[in-house]
């Protein structure tokens, strides 16, 4: 379930904190990879840009935290941590997975975390706002879980045989 307020403070956040560069020791992985995959950008692998926000184009993927959505206020953020076009589960986004840029690009992404959680604890408003949006999202009945409750998961010792 997006939550549009935390998003949008959360791109602030993004374009107050310098994208870290591109180092030589990256741009040389960086084209390494990129002459793997289809459409990608062997001159300028990373990309080094802010995307304006926008809430009717931003990304989704099936994570966990898309039940944890349905609870509170939850918002995602995206960095480039592999080159341009690298498919998911491929083996070219496998392998970048450990490289110094994945790392230098986590790290940003938590600097922009952290910062959000910040404003959310110093700002009350903001967070009410968030957590307004989000109920009105979920709507009055809240989560509802797709399995029953009276479903018990079976243990692993039944699969034994």
């Amino acid at each position: 379930i997006p939550n549009d307020t935390i998003q949008r403070m959360l791109h602030s956040k993004m374009e107050q904190i310098p994208i870290p560069p591109v180092t030589e020791e990256e741009l040389a992985f960086g084209k390494q990879f990129a002459q793997t995959i289809p459409n990608s950008r062997p001159d300028h692998p990373f990309s080094d840009i802010l995307l304006p926000y926008d809430a009717e184009t931003l990304g989704f993927a099936s994570t966990d935290v898309g039940d944890v959505s349905w609870v509170c206020p939850t918002a995602q953020i995206w960095t480039a941590c592999e080159v341009w076009n690298t498919p998911g589960h491929s083996w070219q986004y496998t392998a970048q997975g450990k490289s110094t840029r994945a790392k230098v690009m986590t790290a940003y992404a938590a600097k922009v975390m952290a910062a959000g959680v910040a404003e959310l604890m110093e700002n009350p408003e903001l967070l009410s706002q968030a957590k307004a949006e989000h109920a009105k999202r979920v709507g009055p009945d809240g989560y509802i879980p797709p399995i029953p409750r009276d479903v018990k998961p079976m243990s692993m010792d039944s699969f034994k045989k």
